[in-house]
């Protein structure tokens, strides 16, 4: 892959650790950790799945999973999280508890 070339992606984690302050304890620098997640527009012939006619999924969520995440797998566009968060009536979508049954459902 080209470093100049874009790709696109999900933010998956950010970590920050302040390392200055001002004398009144205000902070001034700070040091964030991120890490992404690359994601393809299409699966390649060994990646795809026999789906059923109408393309629901089933999802177990996973410590480390967001409705991003999932969308981005799902339907390879992470901006697409609100129709699973409707669908299973999540009403915090920043926060998904492990071993979750989450119903993907396709996209019309």
């Amino acid at each position: 892959m080209d470093p100049k070339e874009p790709f696109e992606c999900t933010l998956e984690s950010v970590t920050k650790k302040f390392t200055m302050f001002l004398k009144n304890g205000i902070p001034v620098r700070a040091v964030l950790s991120v890490k992404f997640k690359e994601y393809k527009q299409e699966l390649n012939v060994r990646e795809k799945t026999v789906q059923s006619p109408d393309k629901t999924k089933v999802h177990i969520t996973q410590r480390g999973d967001s409705l991003w995440l999932i969308a981005s797998r799902a339907y390879g566009n992470a901006k697409l999280w609100r129709p699973i968060a409707d669908l299973n009536e999540i009403k915090n979508p920043r926060f998904l508890e492990p071993g979750i049954k989450l119903i993907i459902p396709p996209l019309e």
